[in-house]
């Protein structure tokens, strides 16, 4: 049996015994400071003298006995009770929920707009419950901001700050002097300039379309595009091949066009106008919903719109629900008051009393089964109080074929990140991937299921976005998180894991780690890969399980397949500099050896259920402290039954003939 508060087991038995040996003692000490009382009268018989006197004792002193048992086997029902005997389990409930991509175009001509459509982007997300949103934006190439996620307090953190900042800019211009604005005013949308181009909806709708994990699960999937659709370069895939393609995937589509602002990056009106034409035209012509961003309307329909859709079962946050088990308590405190009924006696010199407790604590029970309840309950959970950043190369080198044989890297990446999350269950988890530039593909999560997710929807990078890659293109990601939750959680500890290869493309020098080596406590670089190398297999961008392109193998200059190679020099320079371990990686050999294994704090954290607060743990307390009163009573009773028996016994034996003890 397990109990919510096991303390209570210890400390009411001693608050209980020393308030009735308290008493006690206060009782004999005014007995024997009392004057005896009483009149003597002549001719009496002492009631002792009385031949029925001794089995009258005996029978009173056995009730008492009885009496005080039957009360203690009562209290220490009420203190079963009042520990709370449970059982409590995390269940996942299965919650029927929808998913949201936000997709917003960052070139410069939507620099104007883009804070009041992060306004209403975040209105949107206010008026959802349950949905999960994940956002993207673009110019030449994407970026993933946060994915699938239903933590609308960190969307909202996100935004907030973005929307602020495209207004300064948006202010800027209107002056036409950018260069006033300090840095932190400018917002930071590095990684979208990637391609060749600017402003290519089409891209950003099938990066946008790439963020839904779970491909063989039916639920609602909605896009919000938003974009002024003026296109300059020639895309990877146009704005109705992109289109199509969400068509395809049962993606609702919800269009918010940039109308021609009163301050404009362009100078040709008419073509911007036939762009928000065309767009208007595409949109619609897949079902979708088209909408200008100044339509005040836009927010509510949109929102009843996406909530109007089926909704598909999806797996939801895992709770601790505790189940109450009283039955083994109030069966000892039941059990106990009807011997109480039965031996302890109802004949007192003041029966009014007894009555009044005896039938308080009948009434106290009745209440505990109709079990009232109040406020949200809380059980303690200990977990590790630690922050972990996971790195995870995505280049193209992963989908080199030399893990396990000739399956890719990716694929004991993969495993690995789930061991990472199992190894280190209740710590903050935030993975981050990297290229050529990195991005945040996870922000710090305790739900395991998350971390699970995350490394679901890990890809190379696609062929049409890839640059190489660079080892090091992590590190500012990585000293933002560090920086940040070192300030404002320094009592976490804090472990880094790097999984790669090593293999650097770019002709720069990899900055070094140690920088970020003085502000962890742990954490291992795992390496992938091999000497001999492994081809590898190009991916294009995966909308819901069907790729965009067809695959295949990467080339060199000379037009041979390329190959790539570890570099375990690499790994372990950045092992040394991090101050970890480092651990080459084979399919035939379990993570959790390679992974950081020293003390790390706990943290005590309230996880809500599902029911509320019973007072019954309460009622318990109650109905001990009238126990309490009840025993103080019937030991005095059971003190003054024993004198008397003790008595009937000494006059038994001066009667006796011979004495007991002589012989004749």
């Amino acid at each position: 049996m397990n109990f919510l508060y096991p303390w209570l087991l210890i400390i009411l038995p001693i608050v209980a015994g020393g308030a009735v040996w308290g008493l006690m003692v206060l009782k004999r000490r005014r007995r024997v400071a009392r004057p005896p009382v009483g009149t003597r009268l002549a001719n009496t018989v002492s009631f002792a003298d009385l031949p029925e006197f001794p089995q009258i004792a005996q029978h009173h002193y056995v009730s008492s006995a009885l009496g005080v048992v039957m009360a203690l086997v009562a209290a220490l029902g009420a203190v079963v009770l009042a520990a709370r005997p449970a059982d409590s389990q995390m269940i996942t409930p299965q919650e029927r929920a929808r998913d949201v991509v936000l997709c917003l175009d960052v070139s410069g001509s939507m620099y104007p707009v883009d804070s009041g459509v992060i306004k209403q982007f975040r209105e949107i997300v206010k008026g959802f419950e349950g949905e999960r949103v994940a956002m993207s934006w673009f110019n030449s190439s994407s970026v993933t901001l946060f994915p699938l996620t239903d933590d609308y307090g960190y969307i909202d953190e996100t935004l907030k700050p973005l929307e602020r900042q495209f207004q300064a800019v948006a202010d800027a211009l209107i002056w036409d002097d950018l260069q006033v604005l300090p840095d932190e005013d400018w917002p930071d949308d590095s990684g979208t300039l990637l391609g060749s181009g600017s402003s290519l909806p089409g891209d950003g709708l099938i990066s946008c379309l790439s963020l839904f994990d779970d491909s063989d699960t039916e639920r609602s999937r909605s896009v919000i595009l938003a974009t002024d659709n003026m296109v300059e370069g020639e895309p990877i895939f146009e704005l109705y091949e992109a289109l199509d393609m969400a068509a395809d995937a049962n993606v609702n589509v919800y269009a918010l066009c940039a109308e021609l602002p009163s301050i404009s990056l362009t100078d040709d009106d008419e073509a911007y106008l036939a762009a928000a034409e065309e767009m208007e035209e595409e949109v619609e012509r897949v079902g979708g919903r088209f909408f200008a961003t100044t339509d005040q309307q836009s927010v509510g329909e949109i929102v009843e719109s996406i909530l109007d859709q089926t909704a598909g079962l999806v797996e939801g946050t895992p709770r601790r629900v505790i189940h109450d088990r009283p039955v083994w308590g109030m069966v000892l405190l039941g059990a106990g008051l009807v011997g109480l009924a039965i031996w302890g006696g109802w004949r007192w010199r003041r029966p009014w009393l007894v009555w009044l407790r005896r039938g308080g604590m009948v009434v106290l029970i009745g209440v505990m089964i109709w079990n009232p309840a109040f406020g949200i309950d809380k059980v303690k959970v200990v977990a590790i109080d630690c922050d972990v950043v996971v790195l995870v190369d995505t280049s193209a080198s992963v989908a080199a074929e030399d893990w396990d044989g000739d399956a890719p890297r990716l694929e004991g990446i993969k495993a690995d990140l789930e061991g990472i999350a199992e190894h280190h269950s209740g710590a903050h988890i935030a993975i981050v991937s990297f290229d050529s530039s990195a991005r945040l593909l996870m922000p710090l999560s305790t739900d395991p299921g998350a971390a699970r997710a995350a490394a679901g929807t890990l890809a190379p990078v696609p062929v049409w976005r890839a640059s190489g890659s660079t080892i090091d293109s992590a590190l500012p990601v990585l000293k933002e998180i560090l920086e940040r939750q070192r300030k404002d959680h320094p009592e976490r500890a804090r472990l880094v894991y790097y999984l790669g290869d090593g293999e650097q493309t770019n002709v720069f020098e990899a900055e070094s780690f140690k920088e970020v080596g003085r502000m962890i406590d742990g954490g291992a670089v795992l390496g992938y890969g091999t000497a001999e190398g492994g081809k590898m297999l190009g991916h294009w961008e995966t909308v819901l399980g069907e790729e965009t392109g067809r695959p295949e193998y990467i080339q060199d200059e000379m037009g041979r397949p390329g190959i790539s190679r570890i570099d375990e020099d690499a790994l372990k320079r950045i092992a040394q500099e991090l101050g970890v371990s480092y651990s080459h990686r084979t399919a035939d050999s379990a993570v959790a050896g390679s992974l950081w294994d020293g003390k790390l704090p706990d943290r005590v954290m309230d996880d809500e259920t599902s029911a509320q607060r019973p007072l019954g743990f309460l009622l318990a307390i109650v109905i001990l402290g009238l126990l309490v009163w009840e025993l103080i009573v019937l030991l005095g009773r059971a003190q003054v039954a024993k004198a008397a028996r003790d008595l009937a016994t000494a006059r038994a034996q001066e009667r006796a003939w011979p004495p007991v003890g002589r012989v004749a």
